[in-house]
């Protein structure tokens, strides 16, 4: 939604979005290619409601059997994820199993169903389910399915401070913004 804010015409300093959304707005000379840069990655996590037995979903067997026994699982309807968690149901042989007894959710939704106990589990970005009082954080899915989100940032070719923009570029790398981001389940990516 923000590369449609902004390809109507709605101004901005710096676009913080993934690599090919900026490739887009790069290409519609929105952005200016220069000034972008890499700085994070997140992957996908599975998250249950806080308080109930912890399930283990840390090798390709244990991810299968928590995904097997859960009686509901919510995951994002729209982006990268969505790919990830199909493409893992794929893997571990159990996308008609998951069909009848997964939710599709909108943008930050899962965590809440999971929270208010609407579904057992929730697959989503590792930094949404570490926000989400009342969800406890089962762990990442293993390295073989991991998919993660890259963020990057650009300035904008009509911002009225080009300086101010990459100031701000250049603070995503500074020590304290990596603490932060390792804290919100966000991996830095070294430039």
């Amino acid at each position: 939604t923000l590369t449609d804010r902004i390809g109507a015409g709605e101004p901005f300093d710096v676009a913080v979005l993934t690599p090919a959304l900026i490739d887009e707005l790069v290409a519609a000379q929105k952005v200016a290619p220069e000034s972008r840069a890499r700085f994070a990655q997140v992957g996908v996590g599975v998250g249950s409601r806080e308080g109930t037995p912890a399930r283990s979903v840390s090798t390709l067997g244990d991810l299968r059997r928590t995904l097997l026994e859960a009686d509901s699982v919510a995951y994002g309807a729209r982006g990268q994820s969505r790919r990830t968690n199909e493409a893992t149901f794929e893997i571990l042989g159990i996308t008609e199993e998951m069909r009848g007894k997964t939710t599709l959710s909108g943008a930050g939704e899962g965590p809440v169903l999971v929270a208010e106990g609407e579904v057992e589990l929730v697959l989503t970005l590792i930094s949404e389910l570490l926000r989400e009082p009342g969800v406890q954080f089962l762990g990442p899915l293993p390295s073989e399915v991991q998919g993660y989100i890259q963020f990057e940032a650009g300035v904008s070719n009509t911002t009225q401070d080009s300086a101010a923009g990459r100031a701000l570029i250049e603070f995503l790398s500074t020590p304290a913004f990596v603490e932060a981001l390792q804290q919100h389940g966000l991996e830095p990516i070294s430039r």
